[in-house]
């Protein structure tokens, strides 16, 4: 096992150097954190000016849980680097890749056109605890699509390196408790078992399925329970007020996951085992989706539990602005 576990670090560990040396200009990246000066060094030339402070998506980020776009000092007193400034941050991944998505450059995906692109949307998860006590934490959904029509919001969960690795799944007492969900989601029951089942499994990246049960519950959620819209809309106030009175219960809500890979056999060791300790990501996941209510799947789960990010850029590029297809495939050794 700890051979196992060496030969993974190992592994990482040499994939975060090519992605260094790959990218373009990393003078201030060293080898010992690969972190740069700013969020916008990590970012396509076009990208820039919208993630800075007064841009566009500057707000989204820095109002969002993920300490992204700022340095922080964390509750123990621990200064720490803005997670958008490492060059494997998971925001910027997804930033990169979809900035551009507007009316004037709008994003055809699996035959639908979305012309709005948001970042960091908050979600409520959970209406109270087990002893009937307001939670008032949300999940953050790293990016939300909604369509021209605004009949459609697809809600993508993204991955960059952190799958590859093992995190056990810890659920706080509340989520193993129906009467904790919104009383409309008929779902609760289901994602009450499914936080029990999954609650302290360990041996594979487990911590992507618990956000993964958080998610579904949340989009779920805005379909199903009135004071959960309501919230929603009263706490995302960069999403335009004429896209949220479209957002209702008839709207066609898809969640998936977005994975990095740099290659297909990135995972395969030569005696055809993983560098999972157990299974990759992606075969939890699909274990994860045959245990989900059948409803869940045929509503939310539309284009399946995860999408690679080299099929996306393959599936997109002819859409993008000029350069930014060589750019990503480079910056992220995609092909």
């Amino acid at each position: 096992m700890r051979s196992l576990k060496i030969q993974k670090s190992t592994a990482i560990t040499e994939l975060k150097k090519s992605l260094k040396s790959a990218f373009f200009n990393l003078e201030s990246a060293t080898e010992k954190d690969f972190y740069l000066s700013s969020p916008a060094e990590n970012v396509f030339c076009g990208a820039r000016e919208a993630i800075q402070f007064g841009g566009k998506y500057y707000k989204m980020f820095v109002v969002g849980d993920g300490n992204e776009i700022l340095d922080y000092t964390d509750e123990r007193g621990r200064f720490h680097l803005a997670h958008a400034k490492s060059i494997y941050s998971s925001s910027m991944l997804a930033y990169n890749f979809f900035h551009w998505v507007s009316a004037a450059h709008p994003l055809h995906y699996k035959g639908i056109t979305y012309d709005k692109v948001y970042f960091e949307v908050k979600m409520k998860v959970l209406e109270k605890n087990q002893k009937g006590q307001t939670i008032h934490k949300a999940a953050n959904m790293d990016v939300v699509f909604i369509s021209t029509d605004g009949k459609t919001m697809l809600c993508i969960e993204s991955k960059f390196l952190e799958h590859l690795q093992n995190a056990a799944s810890f659920f706080p007492k509340p989520y193993c408790y129906p009467e904790s969900y919104y009383e409309s989601n008929p779902f609760r029951l289901d994602f009450a078992r499914l936080a029990s089942l999954y609650n302290f499994r360990g041996q594979g990246y487990y911590s992507g399925i618990q956000q993964n049960i958080r998610h579904l519950v949340a989009i779920s959620n805005l379909k199903y329970d009135a004071n959960a819209l309501a919230w929603f809309k009263s706490h995302n106030p960069y999403v335009e007020s004429d896209i949220l009175d479209k957002i209702n219960a008839d709207t066609q809500f898809i969640f998936t996951n977005f994975l990095y890979y740099p290659h297909e056999d990135f995972n395969s060791r030569s005696d055809g085992k993983t560098l999972s300790d157990s299974q990759t990501y992606t075969d939890l996941l699909m274990n994860f989706e045959s245990d989900l209510p059948d409803e869940v799947k045929n509503t939310l789960l539309t284009i399946g539990i995860y999408q690679r990010y080299a099929d996306v850029l393959s599936a997109v590029k002819e859409q993008m602005p000029d350069g930014l297809y060589y750019y990503l495939s480079k910056r992220y050794l995609l092909k």
